[in-house]
């Protein structure tokens, strides 16, 4: 068994699309995508971009407003997960800050499950 202290994880700052106070960890792969641990700063934003893929960010802690291509936010809570389609613009902000997982790539979302 491995355990993986998330706040060990190297990770770097991002400012592409005008994000502030982001950083990305990267945690591993999966086939056809990635796996990674978002952390937001307090007052921090992820600016709108497309998805490269399905993406589905699954907020562990703290605050997230998420919004998809029309642009309408919607609070996020912890144990929440949001799911953007391949090429949907989408943008965070996080009022206290947040941590979060997000799957991105060729993801197939369960029976039942939307």
């Amino acid at each position: 068994m491995e355990i993986i202290r998330l706040n060990l994880v190297p990770s770097g700052p991002v400012s592409r699309f005008g994000s502030e106070g982001f950083s990305v960890a990267g945690v591993g792969r999966i086939q056809a995508g990635h796996l990674a641990c978002l952390r937001l700063a307090a007052d921090g934003r992820i600016g709108r971009h497309p998805a490269v893929g399905r993406q589905l960010l699954l907020l562990v802690s703290g605050d997230a407003t998420v919004s998809g291509d029309d642009g309408a936010p919607v609070e996020l809570m912890p144990g929440e997960v949001a799911v953007w389609a391949p090429g949907e613009s989408h943008e965070t902000t996080s009022d206290a800050g947040m941590t979060a997982f997000v799957v991105e790539g060729e993801v197939e979302l369960s029976p039942g499950v939307s």
